[in-house]
């Protein structure tokens, strides 16, 4: 049997046909949703550092936020806020809700410290919070002095220690 002879047709005006230009059309915009899908990527992790720069919108380790409120402030649904060791002392009740996960670097490695005046963490809305320490956080007549879940959240990997409430949960309720 003899071998299929190839042939090929040079047809210069497929290119100017509508049905190349729908596929050129349609693969120039799949680039552009995979190159603004890792753009965003990269905006879906948030960072505090005792030594950042405090820069808006805290996406780098040199950029990072100062304190915690600030970078879950920016956070949007489901971001990422990842915390560097260290000690963070609360000048209010910190809250975590929208679905973003709230995490230490390193296992146990930052502690969110609050003045046991206050409760340490209001977390609401599927928010996370995973691998602190979490110490010093009170809550007078009422329930959970070092987290309080209100409705739906996740307490990961946490130790909390020296917390009180009026009414139950000292540690978490």
């Amino acid at each position: 049997q003899q071998a299929a002879e190839r042939k090929s047709v040079d047809c210069p005006a497929a290119a100017d046909s509508p049905v190349w230009r729908r596929r050129a059309s349609l693969g120039a915009w799949i680039v552009s949703c995979v190159v603004l899908s890792l753009v965003l990527s990269a905006e879906a992790t948030r960072y505090v550092s005792p030594t950042g720069g405090n820069i808006p919108p805290y996406n780098t380790w040199a950029r990072a936020a100062r304190d915690i409120q600030t970078a879950v402030n920016a956070a949007a649904n489901g971001e990422l806020v990842l915390v560097n060791n260290g000690t963070y002392a609360l000048p209010a009740t910190l809250t975590v809700s929208r679905g973003i996960i709230l995490r230490s670097a390193n296992v146990l490695g930052a502690t969110i410290q609050g003045s046991s005046t206050f409760r340490c963490i209001n977390l609401t809305g599927n928010g996370v919070v995973e691998n602190f320490n979490i110490t010093q956080g009170r809550a007078p007549g009422n329930d959970g002095g070092g987290v309080y879940i209100d409705g739906s959240g996740t307490v990961r990997g946490c130790r909390i220690t020296r917390c009180s409430a009026g009414l139950s949960g000292g540690g978490v309720v």
